[in-house]
């Protein structure tokens, strides 16, 4: 599973260009799911590794704010796989390289579910070796701000190796995702809009 994960991780970015006070990843404002810089979300569950956990991104209209659009992603999480999992993820720039992203202080987008609870955001990170880091947080049924410093996520130990205490080092992020929360089972569904990292 770790080596898949490692694949399909190396294809990641390095934002063109910055916005003065943030980075943003997607806003959905589009005609796809997809990232600003035009690359697909992208489904990582243990459904590729002969479970049947599974997740799915869609475009609604309109977005948090009145924006022209937002995207909602609807998971479904089995007992068929040892230790099942379903998650969506976005690519941060275009181009195959880690990002540094040091002069930002976390990441912050709109978020709304019924399962205001079920989720966990996530970062990985490329140094040479993939490393993830999660953090659970909590929104409302109506759309609500979600703001996620960079210190509040800790790192996830790979099965078989000792858990690494260190803090989230970002200068070298690949991607950002959403996971539903370990050790649920179920349907699960959000909305999410306008994903970046700000300042």
């Amino acid at each position: 599973m770790a080596l898949i994960f490692v694949l399909l991780l190396l294809v990641v970015a390095e934002p063109g260009q910055t916005p003065a006070n943030g980075l943003v990843v997607a806003d959905f404002d589009g005609e796809k799911a997809e990232t600003k810089a035009g690359l697909a979300l992208w489904p990582f569950c243990d459904e590729q590794l002969g479970g049947t956990s599974e997740a799915h991104a869609t475009l609604v209209h309109p977005g948090a704010e009145k924006s022209r659009g937002a995207v909602r992603i609807s998971f479904r999480v089995t007992d068929d796989f040892r230790a099942p999992f379903a998650s969506m993820w976005a690519m941060v720039g275009p181009e195959a390289l880690a990002t540094d992203l040091s002069a930002y202080h976390g990441v912050r987008f709109y978020a709304r579910s019924p399962n205001g609870t079920a989720f966990t955001a996530g970062i990985v990170r490329f140094p040479g070796q993939v490393k993830r880091y999660t953090v659970p947080f909590t929104m409302g049924a109506d759309w609500t701000l979600v703001e996620l410093p960079f210190d509040r996520f800790h790192a996830v130990a790979v099965p078989g190796t000792t858990p690494d205490a260190s803090p989230l080092d970002p200068n070298d992020v690949t991607s950002f995702g959403i996971s539903v929360a370990p050790m649920l089972r179920g349907e699960f569904a959000l909305e999410i809009d306008r994903v970046e990292f700000y300042r």
